[in-house]
């Protein structure tokens, strides 16, 4: 709900182009600030899930 009304929780018009601008700046600094700060986190970012990992919420 929030990503169909991000141009009114910005304050500017539909279609805007700061409607994708902000979140795509917002996602390279954080991949950055990852990269540097928790390298073996960002390298398995978009490899999916290892056999034997656990789920949301599971401990091991």
């Amino acid at each position: 709900m929030m990503v169909d009304n991000f141009a009114a929780l910005l304050g500017v018009p539909e279609g805007d182009p700061l409607t994708w601008i902000l979140p795509a700046v917002i996602g390279v600094v954080w991949a950055l600030i990852l990269r540097a700060g928790r390298p073996a986190v960002y390298s398995r970012v978009g490899n999916g899930r290892q056999s034997g990992d656990p789920g949301w919420g599971v401990t091991r």
